[in-house]
């Protein structure tokens, strides 16, 4: 997403745990779909942020559909 190297940044700083998803694991898109399906349940919302996790969910899929042999179960 488009902060995500201020997010990484402020993060390792501060010490507040993140969370992360490779394109490889085999659980990332249907993550990614949970997570917007649950945002799209709020009564207010960022229409940036919807347009960019919806980019994000087609890079994960097209990136998966271009690498089928190396996705994989997390380690």
């Amino acid at each position: 997403m488009k902060d995500s190297h201020r997010i990484l940044a402020e993060t390792s700083a501060t010490g507040e745990p993140l969370f992360s998803l490779r394109a490889r694991d085999l659980h990332a898109v249907p993550t990614l779909k949970f997570y917007r399906d649950e945002y799209l349940r709020q009564p207010v919302m960022d229409t940036d942020f919807i347009s960019d996790l919806e980019n994000l969910l087609d890079t994960f899929e097209r990136w998966q559909n271009a690498n089928l042999a190396q996705l994989k179960y997390p380690d």
